[in-house]
């Protein structure tokens, strides 16, 4: 019969065992892991280093390639809007980097600005439809055909004051200015340096949009970008036509360039371009307020729902 003693002896064979092989496996390897570490972090570094180098190098061809278009770029659009007045619209969310290097360069391709606009949010605040309703009775003009929602409706007010087709009488301009004079005393638009009484017509209107906004509202949100979709039809549909810019980001999930070119109607009559942080942005919508004015809509740019960098068919 084994004895307890054979059994213990035995336990302590097996832990001297277990503490030899690890004593083995750690000297040996204590002569290769930091060795191979090392090599590894010294690869790694020159690989970053590389990387570096890269983007530096791209950075430089991107900036130069930046002062060329702006060197370059007005010229190419040069009196492709001759003769035409454009309204520029900003969303609350729109920053004013893109509205100040917009009007530049549409007026260097002939266009007039006859108006630029900013929306309130009290415009689009669905906790704010029933004194926008008020306000949008009051002012309807006689004979108005309006309809929707208060902020439908009131989107094809300030559409109808501000944009009339080429060639077509549009809204008689004193009822067009007291629906300007109302929107503005409540706060609901701004007008950028102008008095209502300045304000003329545009056969065409640019509504320019920010990043998504997010938040814990995310039905008021949603209901925003919804509205915005029906102001830029309205807009489209008093004028020759509309085109909606905005940074690239405005393609992405709860954008309104992505609420657009998601909108079966919308994409059919209202051009969208992303990437209007950049020259080429700009120099693009240009092109597509000259198509728009045959027409014809389309989705530029780079971002997600773009079918062409720029529109194909505009006659220079």
């Amino acid at each position: 019969m084994v004895d307890f003693r054979y059994h213990l002896v035995s336990i302590i064979a097996v832990f001297l065992a277990l503490a030899l092989g690890i004593v083995v496996g750690t000297t040996a390897l204590n002569g290769r892991l930091p060795g191979d570490l090392e090599g590894r972090i010294d690869g790694l570094t020159g690989e970053k280093r590389a990387l570096e180098d890269t983007v530096g190098e791209l950075r430089e061809t991107t900036d130069g390639d930046a002062r060329v278009l702006e060197q370059l770029g007005p010229g190419a659009v040069d009196g492709r809007l001759a003769g035409r007045r454009v309204v520029v619209v900003s969303t609350p969310n729109a920053p004013s980097e893109l509205r100040e290097e917009l009007v530049p360069v549409l007026e260097e391709a002939g266009a007039t600005v006859s108006d630029v606009v900013t929306l309130r949010p009290d415009l689009l605040d669905p906790a704010k439809t029933e004194a926008l309703e008020a306000v949008v009775d009051r002012v309807a003009p006689d004979g108005a055909e309006l309809s929707g929602d208060p902020v439908q409706r009131a989107s094809q007010e300030l559409a109808a004051a501000l944009l009339e087709p080429v060639g077509e009488p549009g809204l008689d301009l004193e009822a067009g200015r007291q629906i300007l004079s109302a929107f503005v005393e409540l706060d609901l638009i701004a007008l950028e340096g102008e008095e209502v009484e300045d304000v003329g017509r545009a056969s065409l209107a640019v509504l320019l949009t920010g990043e998504p906004v997010g938040g814990a509202d995310v039905e008021g949100t949603a209901a925003r970008i919804t509205s915005l979709v029906g102001l830029a039809g309205a807009l489209d549909a008093a004028g020759d036509g509309a085109v909606v810019g905005g940074p690239v980001t405005a393609t992405d999930e709860g954008g309104l360039l992505r609420a657009l070119r998601e909108d079966d109607a919308a994409r059919e009559a209202v051009s969208t371009v992303d990437g209007l942080e950049r020259i080429t942005g700009r120099l693009v919508t240009v092109l597509a307020l000259q198509e728009q004015a045959t027409g014809t809509a389309g989705r530029y740019g780079t971002g997600e729902g773009a079918d062409e960098p720029l529109p194909g068919a505009v006659e220079g």
